[in-house]
């Protein structure tokens, strides 16, 4: 008996065998969530440069006449935010080379730096009269040029042969743009002082009759800081149609144009004007 049913048991092992259905489950894949891995920067430490005492002082004289040459460009300009070379990153700037040579140039001749910018702004304007695409400033790629160094000589001859015995050609002092602003108006505001009360000249009966022809009359002789405050002044020039005229125009234009420039004149020529007793100017006449 036990044999059978171990007969039977595997007989029916065999043929549960043959019935049985294999069933294949689908495989999947669980797609992992895509790990954005933020890169850190790796900063490798710079090594100091070593630079020579000879080199040291060849960059500060060098960072010099770029001051100075910024300083005449934005007066030259007209402007409050002129910088040629980017002070934080000197050494790769385009324009470094140019004043390197400029400064190798006046140190091997013994020139002093600011009485050859000085030239070269000049002479800048020279090359304006005669070539209409010129700019108001040198380049300075042209600064150390054969023409360059014999303008500069032609520059300090001259001199030399029309002023006094003795005197030499100085060099003059970088002011901010709101102390120069400020210095212009206050010349100006002494010449109309000086029209108004002088009684010999005086014409007009009011100060603010006398003032408006003064300024209409003589306005060559004013700074176009104090002139670009005056709406009506614009009018008066374009009467005159030379290149002095246009010029005079362009640069209230510029000072106009600058926020800067306009907030300082604002605040400044209502002092001025307080303290030597001059009247007002009006806003239409």
């Amino acid at each position: 008996m036990k044999e059978d049913s171990k007969l039977s048991t595997n007989h029916n092992e065999k043929n549960d065998s043959k019935n049985l259905l294999i069933s294949r489950y689908p495989i999947i894949y669980i797609k992992k969530s895509r790990k954005y891995v933020t890169r850190k920067p790796i900063f490798i430490p710079r090594k100091p440069i070593q630079i020579s005492k000879k080199e040291r002082i060849e960059i500060i004289g060098i960072k010099k006449i770029v001051k100075y040459y910024d300083f005449l460009s934005r007066k030259t300009l007209n402007t409050s935010g002129f910088k040629l070379i980017n002070r934080s990153d000197f050494w790769n700037d385009k324009n470094w080379t140019h004043f390197q040579r400029i400064y190798r140039l006046c140190h091997k001749n013994k020139w002093k730096y600011k009485i050859y910018i000085d030239a070269m702004f000049d002479w800048a304007q020279i090359i304006k009269l005669s070539w209409k695409d010129a700019t108001d400033r040198p380049l300075p790629n042209i600064m150390y040029s054969e023409r360059a160094q014999s303008y500069f000589k032609q520059y300090v001859k001259e001199y030399s042969d029309y002023s006094y015995k003795g005197r030499k050609l100085k060099e003059k002092n970088i002011i901010s743009v709101r102390q120069e602003i400020i210095e212009e108006i206050i010349k100006d505001c002494e010449k109309i002082r000086y029209h108004i009360k002088d009684k010999v000249m005086k014409i007009r009966d009011t100060d603010d009759e006398e003032k408006i022809a003064f300024i209409k009359d003589n306005w060559m002789e004013l700074s176009p800081y104090y002139l670009s405050s005056i709406s009506w002044i614009d009018k008066i020039i374009n009467k005159f149609d030379n290149k002095i005229a246009k010029d005079f125009l362009n640069r209230i234009e510029t000072i106009r144009k600058s926020k800067k420039m306009c907030e300082i004149i604002k605040e400044v020529i209502p002092e001025v004007e307080n303290y030597y007793d001059l009247p007002e100017t009006r806003r239409k006449i």
